[in-house]
């Protein structure tokens, strides 16, 4: 055996209580805020208001158009 497995210190550690080994604790808290995505922009809402101006775009066309044959008539 190797002196350092059978010297003073060798008994210490063995004879020491259980719970003085173990007595380490952690405390886990849950966050203040939840967490959210930083980017205040996805791709989603960046379609749909990209869906939404092509859509507004057509009707303003259409009604223009119809404006325009309603006063070619006057």
């Amino acid at each position: 055996m190797s002196s350092s497995r059978t010297g003073p210190l060798t008994f210490r550690m063995m004879d020491r209580d259980w719970s003085s080994m173990n007595s380490t604790r952690t405390c886990v808290t849950p966050p203040r805020e939840p967490v959210r995505p930083r980017t205040l922009v996805t791709l989603t809402s960046l379609a749909v208001v990209f869906e939404e101006s092509i859509a507004y775009d057509v009707v303003s066309v259409s009604i223009l158009k119809s404006l325009r044959r309603d006063c070619r008539g006057w």
